[in-house]
Order: C-alpha cells, then sequence, then structure tokens
C-alpha cells in the first residue's frame, strides 16, 4: 500500500467517521422544548378562568412542584408566536430532554399546557437531513424501548354501549320498514322468506355477544395499528385485552401525549344521512347566524374548546327546537363564495336525518384514477344490504 492509498483511506475514514459523529450528535447536545400555556381553563364548575402571566411565571420558576423540578436550573425564554403572547410562550434549552421527562411534565400540569402546541423542537442537525423524508427534518434520536427512553402505555376501553346505541340508530328505521313489509297482502313466500332473514340478520347485530365483542375488539386493535404506522412511532405494540375488553397501547418515545392520543382516538366513519330540508330552513335565522359566525371565529383562532363550540351548537338546536327523530345538526364546511384561497370554515348550517347507511355496508373504498380528468374518483362496492337500501 502506497502513501496516496493511505491517505485516502483515511480521509474516507475520516469522513465515515464525521458523519457518524453528526448524525447521533443530536442525541447529545442541547435540545429545545417549547411550552405553550393555555389562556384559559374550566374549573370544576365548567366556568372559563383565565391563567395569568404571574400564574405561568411561578410555575416555571418553582423548583419543588413547577417547572424547575422536572428541569432544574434550566431557563424558560419568553417567546412568542403568531398565535400565543409570550406571556403564555418559552423555550427551554437543556441536554438529554426525553420524552420520559416531557410527557412527565405535562400530563401533571395539563391543566396550564397546552400539550397540542408544546413539544421538542427538531435539532438542526435532523433539519439537515430532512431532504430524507417526507417532513422538514428526520429524526435522528437514538431509538430505545419504553423501559429505556421512557413514552406512553395507555389503556382503551370498550364503550359497547354507544357502539350499540349507534347500531340502533341506523337499524331501527329499517327494522320498522322490514316489519312493515310482513305485513303487507301478496307478498310471496320468497319475498317473506328474504325478509325475515334480513330481519334476523339486523337483530343479531344489536345482540353483542362475547363472541362479537372479541371480534370488535380485534377489528379496533387492527385499526389502532394502522393510526401508529401512519406516526412513525417506534415499534408500538398493541395488545387485546378480552379479559378486560379494553386494548393496552405501549407507545416508545411519545413526547407529545395529547396529540397522539387524539389522533389515535379520532374515529372516523362513514354515513350517509338524508338531508332534512324543513329543519334546515329553520336553522338559518338571523339570531342562528350569529352564533355561527362566532363558531367560525373560534376555528380562525385555531384549537377551539370543545366545550365552547357544543354550548353553541346546543344554542343553535334549542333556538330552533330541534327534535331527535328530525335529525341532528351539523356544519357545513367550505371556502368563501367567488374566493378558492379563502380558508375552510363552517359557513351554512345543516340539519341531517338519521343514517340510511353507513360503513358496515360497504365491501370495500379505494381512490382510482379518472381518465376523463386529473381528478381521482373513489369507487366502493356495497354488501346485499347496503345495495338494498342504496337502490
Amino acid at each position: 500500500m502506497d502513501l496516496k492509498d493511505l491517505i485516502g483511506r483515511s480521509v474516507t475514514a475520516f469522513i465515515v467517521l464525521g458523519l457518524c459523529a453528526l448524525i447521533i450528535s443530536p442525541n447529545f447536545l442541547e435540545q429545545s422544548l417549547v411550552l405553550s400555556f393555555k389562556q384559559t381553563v374550566r374549573d370544576e364548575s365548567g366556568t372559563k378562568v383565565a391563567v395569568t402571566a404571574g400564574e405561568i411565571a411561578d410555575f416555571t420558576q418553582d423548583r419543588e412542584n413547577g417547572l424547575q423540578l422536572y428541569f432544574p436550573g434550566a431557563e424558560c425564554r419568553p417567546e412568542a408566536d403568531d398565535r400565543t403572547p409570550a406571556t403564555h410562550r418559552c423555550v427551554l434549552s437543556a441536554r438529554f430532554i426525553t420524552s420520559a421527562r416531557v410527557n412527565e411534565v405535562m400530563q401533571a400540569h395539563g391543566e396550564m399546557i397546552d400539550e397540542n402546541r408544546s413539544g421538542v423542537r427538531p435539532h438542526g442537525v435532523e433539519r439537515l437531513f430532512g431532504f430524507l423524508t417526507e417532513k422538514d427534518f428526520k429524526n435522528l434520536k437514538i431509538k430505545l424501548g419504553l423501559d429505556l427512553q421512557g413514552g406512553m402505555r395507555a389503556i382503551f376501553r370498550a364503550d359497547f354501549d354507544s357502539y350499540l346505541a349507534r347500531l340502533q340508530e341506523v337499524n331501527t328505521a329499517e327494522l320498522e320498514a322490514l316489519r312493515a313489509k310482513l305485513t303487507e297482502p301478496g307478498l310471496s313466500e320468497t319475498e317473506v322468506n328474504e325478509t325475515q332473514g334480513t330481519i334476523r340478520n339486523l337483530e343479531n347485530q344489536l345482540d353483542l355477544t362475547t363472541q362479537r365483542k372479541e371480534q370488535l375488539l380485534n377489528e379496533a386493535k387492527s385499526i389502532i395499528d394502522k393510526r401508529l404506522a401512519a406516526q412513525g412511532l417506534t415499534e408500538p405494540e398493541v395488545r387485546a385485552q378480552p379479559q378486560s375488553l379494553s386494548i393496552s397501547v405501549d407507545m416508545p418515545g411519545v413526547a407529545n401525549s395529547g396529540e397522539v392520543l387524539d389522533k389515535i382516538q379520532n374515529t372516523v366513519t362513514v354515513e350517509y344521512r338524508i338531508v332534512n330540508a324543513e329543519a334546515t330552513g329553520r336553522a338559518h335565522t338571523p339570531e342562528n347566524l350569529d352564533v355561527l359566525r362566532k363558531i367560525q371565529l373560534l376555528y380562525r383562532e385555531g384549537n377551539p374548546d370543545p366545550a365552547d363550540l357544543a354550548d353553541l351548537k346546543t344554542e343553535i338546536t334549542d333556538s330552533m327546537g330541534l327534535r331527535p327523530d328530525e335529525g341532528r345538526l351539523f356544519l357545513y364546511w367550505r371556502r368563501a363564495q367567488g374566493n378558492n384561497q379563502s380558508p375552510l370554515l363552517p359557513r351554512e348550517l345543516r340539519v341531517l336525518g338519521p343514517p340510511v347507511m353507513d360503513g358496515g355496508d360497504l365491501k370495500y373504498a379505494e381512490a382510482v384514477a379518472n381518465s376523463n380528468s386529473a381528478w381521482y374518483l373513489i369507487s366502493f362496492g356495497l354488501t346485499e344490504a347496503g345495495s338494498r337500501k342504496f337502490g
């Protein structure tokens, strides 16, 4: 080996070592933790109470029960953003900010800290390697298990009462129609047998046996698996627990438990409802449109309080005397007419009747390319019962 080859190999080795050191450096360098504080909270009676700047300052300096208990000696520097003033937002810099410690402080002080706007900022080196992912940064933290790096363990218990109530809402109207059909004169024996078979199938769906509950639990586990896979978490472990009718989820490295829980618990359902034109007309009064503008304002400000939204929608339904058999009030989202650059906001009210079909009536649904335009089409197939309802 001549000197030239030796120098070349040495340079290559130093480059590789330097690149490795750069990649693992975010695990040892200072990180920044952004803490955003709520501006209002609700007390035990449900009344809104302001979170003052003084309370936040006391929390960030408290060594016994506040921020200094979790990050001793670290200063949380005030820093405003476009939604939160500097009095209610600060940035803390420290080494070895673990997800376990972040979770600990957020869960212990969830009444004050806004988890959805708080979290660890990506390191500059992680942003440098952002071209490797669809995000603007590449997570370069060493991947450890729940026992080493901390994270989150959540237990989800099945709410079969709500599930059964939804099934009843969907199936009751069809059961009544089928039973009425049996009383019609002139039905052939085949039609009677088919109708009775459909009634039995619908009634069986409303009978949640132990076996059926376990089947639903495994279906829910599969859904949670897919949602966690979309989050890019490190080896999450999901286990169905039939004895307690619950699902256990271990998520190593989770630093924003609120955001992950929201995405796991956010139930996406497909329902086909018919617009109740008469009730919708009653909803659009000048007074209710004023309430709708308040709802729009909450969404413009970002992260609206669900209790505030529920109160405003209840105000509308009470004013119009909406009955349960007439359906439910929904917000119709769209952009401002004639302005495709305007934000999507709830701009109209709709009253939709009880569901006439739901996701259980679909065999499959997928996006397919449309040969006649640049847009995709949704192609779907229906079950036998779904085909009958759709027809």
